[in-house]
């Protein structure tokens, strides 16, 4: 094989002129140029590149014997009176070129290279070389730093074996059990844990007892510790977030046994509860190691079970159960024989799953940023969706809005108990501008699964309160500008948050009335929207959403199946207690039954007097909703006539507006949008509308004794004015 050239293709410093007069003149030139390059990398370390440069070239001149050994020798003498660091610069230089040479077959250029090795051996680096340079190329043999280097391989090998591959037994002869005994000892007497500290180390050298086992017996202590919250234990789980004592007590071992040693200790105890119930003890044991930096989360992370794709495989099928559950409810079944029930809230709940466990002791423990690194990992809510996370992040939440919540929302009368502080200040929403960062990941982090704690739910709705309150009677630009942010936020968490668990609380009256003191400082179409999102989005985000809107429309068409006359005060009631958490659900199914049966429109109508007033403002939404539908054909075949489904609607609308106060903006509004197009039969619904609101009727047909009776009193317009019968119109004329 052809010899390739390895040398350096130009040289800067150990030019062939420079190297004739090496004698007179060259050497001390050299050194002048590597001493001013050694004094200017103290100031700029990015200079010590030149001292390399001329040492490499300096090697591959000894190597072309332009400079001789001898000279080579004199002049490191020379340059190590000024540069202490000479010994470990010819170590790096002489790496690069060993490895240059070995793609050579130029045996001379070994030797030489050898001679040089031996050179620099002599400086004090031979332990130096022997860690670094490479076996394979024999320059340490030519050297004569070992003597044969095929046995210095086979001695190398078996070392190496004996260190990190030969299994530790475990010899009880070896040993002793009194060690243990007074480990244990020493734990549970532990007082001063610098001094217990030090005894243990003395234990382990005394009874020559395995640190990975003391660590393994540390971490057990510390685990029962938690367990049982001993009080002289306190201190330490305290202090084991920050540098202290107790760190020190358990990261002694870490010096001890292998950095990953406390890693896999812990996977070992995770992987052992696998298929059973894993104590929060361990949990916690885990969020405290993380908290205070001795694990990391990766490293533990694949010892936790299930895999990541077991736990999205399992979220799929609970979303397919909810939905096949949906569509259950939504198909009438006539055999005798029935399915299998499908019970959401048992699949939804996962006592097995670790990662979860793990995060909620994160939560407890008041880190967030990795909790929330691991519920990130899963679909949205999917880590949420267990009630004992929930609680824990919303226990977080309680803590994050109490000083807001003291200053603006909580009422001056009481004597209500303020929420304990157990997090940083710096997470604390103070004022309004700190929703945005502090409180908004959290909450939206939460969703819908922020029903498990009306209280909470409604010291948000109340904050929220507050800042509508001011957002309304507030007509400074400067003022809105400023807290554009803050208003997207809240909006956010109305939308993300606020209206899903609404769904999911069982008859929230209360939280209804809350929810309308947000909405009516908004315009119309901010409602809308909203509403909109609600009804229509929301309720496919998470399976009890998905669950609890099929519910709804089951439960309405129930009641309205055994709707009549005499049952409108026991259904109404029925029916206001599923408007309170799912009223857009229910509006919809009333909508569709009155569009097919008109005789439903009186009973339905009196039903309604158990209504919020955000379920009349949600009635008006889906009322326009409906006129919207593109689906749907205003006229009949024929072409001359009004389709039934829009009489019916406009006439319940008219029945509902008379007997109830309700915003009509939206939907006087829809008619002008509608007009505007160039659609004149929803004048229809505003027809109705004036109609039965005011008591005047429309007709074209007019006698003149009616005209005469028209111009009498009350009882005369009522006896001979009409065409039909008048009822007491004051209130609604009013409106």
């Amino acid at each position: 094989m052809a010899s390739v050239k390895m040398d350096p293709t130009s040289y800067n410093f150990l030019t062939k002129e420079v190297c004739k007069s090496w004698p007179s003149s060259g050497r001390a030139e050299v050194l002048k140029q590597f001493n001013d390059s050694y004094r200017a990398s103290k100031k700029d370390i990015s200079k010590g590149y030149q001292m390399r440069k001329i040492m490499h070239e300096l090697l591959w001149r000894c190597l072309g014997e332009y400079v001789s050994t001898d000279d080579m020798n004199q002049w490191l003498g020379c340059a190590s009176q000024d540069c202490p660091e000479i010994q470990s610069l010819c170590v790096d230089v002489l790496l690069v070129v060993d490895a240059e040479c070995s793609l050579t077959d130029n045996d001379d250029h070994k030797m030489r290279l050898g001679k040089f090795t031996t050179l620099v051996s002599k400086l004090g680096a031979e332990k130096t070389l022997q860690e670094r340079l490479d076996l394979e190329t024999g320059t340490l043999e030519k050297a004569g730093i070992i003597p044969n280097q095929k046995q210095f391989q086979q001695k190398y090998i078996k070392t190496k074996t004996r260190l990190f591959y030969k299994q530790q037994k475990f010899n009880l002869l070896r040993e002793e059990i009194e060690g243990y005994s007074k480990l244990a000892t020493e734990l549970f007497e532990n007082n001063h844990p610098e001094e217990t500290l030090e005894h243990v180390k003395s234990l382990i050298g005394c009874f020559n007892i395995d640190p990975n086992r003391v660590l393994d017996i540390c971490l057990e202590y510390l685990e029962h510790s938690i367990g049982n919250l001993h009080e002289k234990f306190i201190l330490l789980l305290i202090h084991l977030v920050s540098p202290s004592a107790a760190k020190k007590l358990i990261s002694c071992y870490l010096r001890l046994c292998d950095s990953t040693t406390l890693t896999h200790l812990l996977g070992f105890k995770f992987q052992f509860y696998e298929k059973t119930k894993t104590p929060e003890s361990l949990y916690k044991t885990a969020g405290l190691l993380l908290q205070s930096d001795m694990v990391e989360l990766d490293d533990l992370y694949p010892h936790l079970s299930p895999s990541d794709a077991e736990i999205r495989e399992h979220h799929k099928k609970t979303m397919s159960a909810a939905g096949e559950l949906k569509k259950r409810l939504s198909v009438v079944q006539l055999g005798d024989k029935k399915k299998e029930d499908i019970n959401i809230d048992a699949m939804m709940v996962q006592e097995g799953n670790q990662k979860f466990g793990l995060a909620r002791a994160l939560v407890v423990l008041g880190n967030w940023e990795t909790a929330h690194e691991i519920i990130e990992r899963y679909p949205q809510f999917c880590a949420v969706s267990d009630p004992y996370m929930a609680k824990a992040i919303t226990k977080r939440c309680h803590q994050i809005v109490e000083p807001l919540f003291r200053k603006v929302a909580a009422k001056r009368i009481g004597n209500g108990k303020p929420v304990e502080l157990q997090i940083d200040e710096k997470f604390l929403v103070k004022e309004f501008s700190d929703i945005e960062t502090k409180l908004m990941p959290i909450v939206n982090t939460l969703g819908p699964m922020l029903s498990v704690d009306p209280l909470l739910f409604t010291k948000i709705l109340r904050i929220t309160k507050s800042f509508f309150r001011t957002y309304k009677n507030e007509t400074s630009e400067d003022w809105r500008a400023d807290n554009r942010g803050t208003i997207a936020s809240l909006l956010c968490i109305i939308e993300e948050v606020l209206l899903p668990s609404l769904t999911m609380m069982d008859c929230p009256v209360v939280q209804s009335e809350e929810l309308w003191q947000i909405f009516k400082n908004m315009d119309y179409e901010l409602r809308y929207r909203l509403y909109g999102h609600w009804k229509n989005q929301s309720c496919t985000l998470h399976p009890k959403l998905i669950v609890a809107h099929a519910k709804s429309v089951d439960r309405t068409k129930y009641v309205l199946k055994r709707l009549t006359k005499d049952t409108v005060k026991q259904s109404g009631r029925q029916l206001g207690k599923i408007s309170h958490a799912n009223p857009g659900a229910l509006f919809d199914t009333i909508l569709v039954q009155i569009q097919r049966y008109d005789n439903l429109i009186g009973p339905v109508v009196d039903t309604l007097k158990y209504l919020t007033s955000v379920s009349y403002d949600i009635l008006i939404y889906c009322v326009i909703e409906a006129l919207a539908n593109p689906e749907k054909e205003t006229m009949k075949t024929d072409g001359t006539t009004i389709s039934d489904w829009l009489q019916s609607l406009a006439n319940f609308c008219g029945t509902v507006c008379k007997k109830y106060s309700i915003d009509l903006i939206g939907l006087i509004q829809y008619v002008a949008n509608k007009l505007q197009s160039g659609s004149s039969l929803d004048l229809l619904l505003l027809k109705e509308v004036v109609q039965k609101m005011s008591g005047i009727e429309a007709n074209v047909e007019v006698t003149d004794d009616q005209l005469f009776a028209l111009s009498g009193g009350e009882i005369l317009k009522t006896e001979g004015g009409y065409f039909g019968q008048i009822r007491n119109v004051k209130k609604p004329s009013l409106r």
